[in-house]
């Protein structure tokens, strides 16, 4: 094999496999050994592929890698990354039957096959100790500050995803009975339940919102709490266009130098009401056919499957708008591939999404 087929990974693994066999006929290798997956740091072959190999890095659990920094010491997720990608490369097959399991924090059993490749076999009962404080499952490990814990409930192969809501909400507990959005959900569910999507459950946020709620929706976790009044100013930018109700809206935001949130919701509130009353925000939360999906709760793969199956029933105009939130709004640009290596950087993340409601009211 020249230098030059060692450009893709897959001919880097074969060609290490090949250096393994010649080296078992001149000595014995330790080969069962136990390791740590990190399926989302590698830069060479994507955990989410449904063919072929699928390459990952591994921490040895019998010392082997002692001498390597900590990730979890690590002061920043770029730091983690380069130390991860100093450990075992280890290659699974796709249609492994375990390899729904392949989860940062998980322990496999592995074959060593050469000095730094391994097979992975088998996972073990996640490892909680070997990742300190991240929860076994959780795929966005690594990161700072207050990311959500992504579900590590996975589904059942052949069986149906479930949509799930806050029942407590009585605005929601409402408009779930409504005809459009009931026939809406029922056929998303059935498309998901239909794809590769791995969780067994998805979850709404929101569907209708009274201009107190918009308000609310808009500034929590944007302003107050440590968060200061610029952040929720760059994420209005970088979310929402140059219409007339928007920029209405950014002329509350950008009014004066807000110290308190309520304040500032009270006033967005009452401008958000004055312009429904002139007429305005025909598309939204307040029109009655918006939908708020979570999505910091999913793995970036099943969100990709989501936005896929979004992209086909806007073709078939079921849906007639959607946006990854927080992701592809993030301004500059780059949030889809810093979500996929990075995990949740942004806790308010979701899909907002609008049905056609002519349409699911028919059926």
């Amino acid at each position: 094999m020249t230098n030059a087929n060692y450009i893709t990974p897959e001919n880097r693994a074969a060609a290490a496999a090949e250096e393994a066999f010649k080296l078992r006929n001149q000595s014995k290798l330790s080969d069962s050994i136990k390791v740590v997956v990190y399926s989302d740091y590698t830069t060479e072959s994507p955990p989410s592929i449904t063919s072929g190999t699928i390459i990952v890095r591994a921490m040895s659990l019998g010392g082997h890698h002692d001498h390597l920094k900590d990730p979890n010491t690590c002061q920043s997720s770029e730091e983690a990354r380069k130390e991860i990608l100093k450990m075992y490369q280890a290659t699974i097959e796709a249609d492994n039957p375990y390899v729904s399991q392949l989860i940062n924090g998980s322990t496999w059993k592995a074959f060593k096959v050469g000095p730094n490749l391994i097979t992975l076999i088998s996972p073990e009962k996640p490892s909680i100790a070997a990742i300190q404080g991240v929860p076994a499952g959780t795929i966005n490990s690594f990161n700072s500050g207050n990311k959500a814990k992504l579900s590590s409930v996975k589904r059942t192969e052949g069986s149906n995803v479930e949509m799930i809501y806050n029942t407590k909400s009585a605005t929601l507990n409402r408009d779930m009975q409504k005809k459009h959005y009931s026939n809406f959900f029922k056929e998303l569910t059935k498309r998901l339940s239909e794809s590769a999507f791995t969780s067994s459950t998805y979850k709404v946020n929101s569907l209708t919102r009274t201009p107190t709620q918009q308000a609310n929706a808009m500034i929590n976790g944007r302003f107050g709490n440590g968060k200061p009044l610029s952040f929720l100013r760059s994420w209005f930018d970088s979310t929402y266009g140059k219409s007339y109700q928007n920029l209405e809206m950014r002329k509350v935001i950008f009014d004066k130098e807000w110290t308190d949130p309520a304040e500032l919701k009270t006033a967005l509130a009452t401008r958000i009401q004055e312009l429904i009353n002139d007429g305005y925000f025909k598309k939204g939360h307040g029109t009655g056919f918006a939908v708020d999906l979570r999505t910091n709760n999913l793995s970036f793969s099943d969100v990709k499957i989501l936005l896929s199956v979004l992209a086909t029933m806007k073709s078939e105009n079921l849906v007639t708008y959607y946006s990854w939130e927080g992701v592809t709004t993030l301004k500059g640009g780059g949030g889809e591939e810093k979500r996929r290596v990075q995990g949740v950087f942004d806790s308010n993340e979701h899909i907002h999404l609008s049905i056609n409601k002519a349409f699911f009211e028919g059926e």
